[in-house]
Formats: C-alpha cells, sequence, structure tokens
C-alpha cells in the first residue's frame, strides 16, 4: 500500500499529457498550501524549473489559492440562489433533479471562466518579465552603466547624517497641459534630473554620506481610471519600462557620489494590473518589476542595495539614525488615522511615517508620530483640477542626524 501511495503522488507531480505548463504550476501551488504534498519549495522550484524565488513562489501560491477559493464559494453560493429562484418559478415544470444538473453547469462554467480570466493575465505577466529579462540583456551590452566612487568633497560635519528620498506620484506616461501645469514625457525627464541634482548638492552640503531612497508607489500613470488612460501618451508596458531603466540611472548616479545608497520599495495604487480594483488582490503589480529589474541592471553596483520589505509589499518598516520610519503609498489609508492602524497592524511605535498618494505638501504630528505627506511629481492634472485641489510639484529629502533626530527638510521643488 505503501508503495502505491507513493506511485500516485509522483504521478501527481507530473505534468500532464496536454496540461500547460500554467495549469501544472497551479495545481502544484495549491496542492503545496493545502498539505496535499511533502515536497518543500526548493523541491517544488527544481521541478518546475523557474528562476523565481522562493519567497514569491510561496507569496504566489497563498494568492492563488486564497482566490481559487474564494471565488470558488462566491460562485457557489451565486449559483445555488440562482438555481433555487429558478426551481420556485418553474415548478412542476421540470423535475427537481434536472436542475441539480443545471446548477453544476453553472458552477463549472463560472469557475472555468474565472480561471481563463486569471491564466490570460497569468500569460501577459510573464511575456512581460521575459521582455524585461530581454531588454536589461541587451542593455547590459549596448548601454552598460558604468559606477566608479567619484569621491566629491563632502562638508565636514561632527556627527553622522544620513539622508531619505521620498519620491512617489511621478506617473510616467501623464500628459496635461494647464494654468497650474504642464507635463509630459519631456518634462519628465527635466524633473527627474533636477530632482537628482538638488538631492546631491543638498546631501553634500550637510555631510550626507548614506542616502536611503523610499519609491512609495505610483511611478506610471497606469490604467486604473478611463480619465488616466484617455490623458496617457504611453501603454502600461512602455511606462512601466521606462520607469524601471530612468529609476536604474538614478541609483546609479546616486552610487557613484555616496558611500551607500538603500532603496526601499512598495506598491502604488495606479501600477496595479487590473482597472478593477476589486481584482486587485489577485493581481500583480507592475510595480513589482522595478526593484526585480533594478536588481538585475545594477547587479554590479557594489554599493547599492534593495531592502526587502518584512511585513508586506505595501508597507516599508527601517530605522535611520536610530528612528523608526513607516512607509507606504496612502491609497489604504487616511491622514487622520494612519498613525493608529499602522502602529497596530505592525505592533511598531513609529517616529516618523512617510506617505504619497494626496498630491500636496502636508506634515502633521500625532502623540509624538510625525507624519509626512510627500508632494506630486507630476503636480497638477485634469482630475485635481476639476476638483479644485492645486499643488506645487515636488519631492522631499530629509536630513537625519544621529545627534538631532531630523536635522532639516528639503521640499524640492520641480516646476522651475
Amino acid at each position: 500500500m505503501a508503495n502505491a501511495t507513493k506511485k500516485t503522488i509522483v504521478n501527481f507531480l507530473k505534468q500532464k499529457e496536454g496540461e500547460r505548463f500554467l495549469d501544472w504550476k497551479h495545481r502544484i501551488y495549491i496542492a503545496k498550501v493545502n498539505q496535499d504534498i511533502k515536497e518543500n519549495w526548493a523541491e517544488i522550484k527544481e521541478l518546475l524549473k523557474i528562476e523565481t524565488s522562493i519567497d514569491s513562489m510561496r507569496k504566489h501560491a497563498n494568492g492563488i489559492h486564497e482566490y481559487y477559493t474564494s471565488n470558488i464559494g462566491k460562485m457557489e453560493k451565486e449559483a445555488s440562489e440562482y438555481v433555487e429562484s429558478l426551481i420556485a418559478s418553474r415548478v412542476g415544470e421540470i423535475e427537481e433533479a434536472e436542475y441539480k444538473n443545471e446548477k453544476k453547469k453553472w458552477q463549472f462554467f463560472d469557475q472555468r471562466r474565472e480561471r481563463n480570466h486569471i491564466m490570460r493575465w497569468e500569460e501577459r505577466f510573464d511575456h512581460f518579465r521575459d521582455e524585461i529579462i530581454k531588454s536589461i540583456k541587451f542593455l547590459a551590452e549596448e548601454s552598460p552603466i558604468e559606477w566608479k566612487n567619484q569621491n566629491i568633497p563632502f562638508n565636514v560635519v561632527s556627527s553622522y547624517r544620513e539622508g531619505a528620498l521620498i519620491i512617489s506620484d511621478w506617473h510616467r506616461g501623464l500628459s496635461t497641459s494647464n494654468y497650474w501645469n504642464t507635463f509630459n514625457n519631456e518634462e519628465f525627464d527635466k524633473r527627474v534630473e533636477r530632482l537628482v541634482e538638488k538631492t546631491i548638492q543638498y546631501s553634500v552640503e550637510n555631510g550626507v554620506r548614506v542616502l536611503n531612497v523610499f519609491g512609495i508607489g505610483d511611478f506610471v500613470n497606469g490604467i486604473i481610471h478611463v480619465t488616466t488612460r484617455i490623458s496617457n501618451t504611453e501603454d502600461i508596458i512602455t511606462q512601466t519600462m521606462k520607469v524601471c531603466e530612468i529609476l536604474s540611472l538614478v541609483m546609479a548616479r546616486f552610487a557613484n557620489i555616496f558611500d551607500k545608497v538603500n532603496y526601499y520599495h512598495c506598491r502604488g495604487n495606479h501600477d496595479r494590473v487590473s482597472a478593477d480594483k476589486r481584482e486587485e488582490l489577485a493581481r500583480e503589480s507592475f510595480a513589482d518589476f522595478i526593484p526585480f529589474y533594478m536588481k538585475s541592471r545594477l547587479s554590479h553596483v557594489k554599493n547599492f542595495e534593495i531592502k526587502v520589505n518584512v511585513i508586506d509589499d505595501e508597507i516599508i518598516t527601517t530605522e535611520i539614525c536610530g528612528k523608526k520610519i513607516i512607509a507606504t503609498h496612502g491609497h489604504r489609508d487616511r491622514i487622520s488615522n494612519v498613525v493608529e492602524n499602522l502602529s497596530l497592524m505592525t505592533k511598531i511605535i513609529p517616529d516618523f511615517i512617510f506617505m504619497g498618494h494626496y498630491h500636496h505638501h502636508e506634515e502633521n504630528e500625532v502623540q509624538g508620530i510625525e507624519v509626512i505627506i510627500n508632494s506630486s511629481f507630476s503636480g497638477v492634472d485634469d482630475y485635481a483640477k476639476e476638483i479644485r485641489k492645486t499643488s506645487k510639484p515636488a519631492q522631499k529629502l530629509i536630513i537625519f542626524d544621529d545627534k538631532e533626530g531630523r536635522l532639516c527638510t528639503y521640499n524640492i521643488g520641480l516646476n522651475i
């Protein structure tokens, strides 16, 4: 009996004849989450012959399992209610047994439709990942990023200092022109250049040797609203590829100046794959490609490091000069209760919370915890104009001192 069971498990792990790779991968992932198989993630990675990290496989598997579980339950309930109402209206015309068969048929069709929907997004995402890998290899040969620390003379200070550059709401691909703001791809490049130059200038003046960059979302304009799709000059794939390369070049320039550059990353809402936010829990984000791309493109830059989020893909936690920091995009939070919610969720009492999303400069203090809202990079667009919300495009550079804490904040204006 033991040999028969072992043989059954081995047969289950094999890819069936005519079975697509994604179907096979999902079947193995779900079996692993359900503990139906004893193989560990390393063995599954070897079986599937994929390059994804074990941690990403585990997260991906849990997401797929959660999606299937929740949607199957929902579909069963909807199908059940539909069939029961149908039975009540047609009693005596058709036998109840025939309706039960119809119920099963509805369940089967609904499940297959949802499964095919997931597969289409999976295939599109896998194709995009392959294209990014090809692009990285091509650029590494045709346009390698040079890295050589320039040893710029920093001002000498008596204490240890680090910088925190908050970058968010770049909205690459957006095109708008109004009384308050003109923004397009050409202006985008100018603002990136000014931001980099001012960051280096202010850091050198303050004796900063370590720069911490917080990329907190919405680097692309995305596809989430009809108005964003109308105002886009590039498709979402092109937006993502451009941002990945530009950020890689920016990080390389910083690495040529500073002793160490740390990059922290979280998702926004404009970079989600699905236009329907109800589906986003089961979808990956285009923002996920940014650290993936930079890690490969800057693999030779020894003083550049991408920090991994410990708690969640949308929540950054770290410490600078003894001060605890939580950073997030802000689309799931309100300024009025973000301190309470994030402190209770993370079990961390921070000194600072960094947020973007709200497209304006704001700072607040709650029980000694400072909430810092980053301005938008892109500035006033058509949507902001229509709701009578105007603000100056800017990004924040905060200088931390090991004795003073937050020494100063530069709100770097970009619409010059």
